[in-house]
């Protein structure tokens, strides 16, 4: 192996030690939040349980094992629906590296209404791949992880 391929293979390993601590960050913060809602009055917990939101079909898109050229683009469709009784707007779509490009709308989805977010990934490299997606709303605190996996050949 020349001294490029390892900087990318240690780049790669990097990345995915961060987006576990991420996850794991996400998480604790998940259930500290959770927590306070269960010491909270009931009147609380039943408002917070309705809040608006939206639902993915999928949080995670594994491609599997793929023959890849380089310069091929693999496309993942996120589909999703507003639950909620209010409109609900993606406000932000951050994305883990360069090699990933997201579409989404960019107007508000109305209550009972399906949109998507339209997620394509680029490498130069083969190997195991893992990409995340953190979709964020005009509802405060409401952050939405999304992955892409596989492995290219």
């Amino acid at each position: 192996m020349d001294g490029r391929m390892l900087f990318c293979n240690l780049q790669i390993k990097m990345k995915n030690i961060l987006f576990v601590y991420t996850s794991i960050l996400l998480l604790f913060a998940f259930c500290a939040c959770s927590g306070k809602e269960v010491r909270s009055s009931a009147a609380t917990t039943q408002s917070a349980q309705t809040t608006s939101h939206i639902e993915f079909a999928s949080k995670i898109h594994d491609f599997g094992t793929v023959d890849y050229q380089k310069g091929d683009t693999l496309m993942a469709l996120f589909p999703f629906k507003n639950i909620s009784k209010t409109p609900i707007a993606l406000t932000n779509v951050s994305l883990s590296c360069n090699c990933v490009t997201a579409e989404w709308p960019r107007t508000p989805i109305n209550p009972g209404q399906s949109a998507e977010i339209k997620v394509k990934y680029i490498s130069e490299n083969t190997g195991y791949f893992q990409k995340s997606v953190i979709v964020e709303t005009n509802i405060p605190d409401d952050l939405t992880l999304l992955r892409i996996k596989g492995t290219l050949k």
